[in-house]
């Protein structure tokens, strides 16, 4: 019975990865150190929107930087440098 489990499991939790990626809403972000990294569906958000959205987890309120790169599947990776 386990390796059935097992396999369960892991078809579960590649099914989680494939529904963020066709979820339009999909985002996730992480701040550290002044700096907000993170992903979004460009589907359902667009880079103004990360922008404004993540500026309110700056300090200051302000953006120093931002840039942002396609991923394979399908999101957009971001990272924002806080003034």
């Amino acid at each position: 019975m386990k390796p059935v489990f097992l396999l369960i499991a892991t078809l579960g939790l590649t099914a989680c990865g494939d529904i963020a990626n066709k979820n339009p809403q999909a985002f996730s972000s992480n701040v550290r150190d002044g700096q907000i990294t993170g992903t979004y569906n460009p589907e359902g958000w667009t880079s103004d929107e990360i922008q404004t959205f993540s500026r309110s987890n700056c300090a200051s309120g302000t953006i120093a930087s931002y840039s942002e790169a396609p991923q394979a599947n399908g999101l957009i990776a971001f990272v924002i440098d806080c003034a």
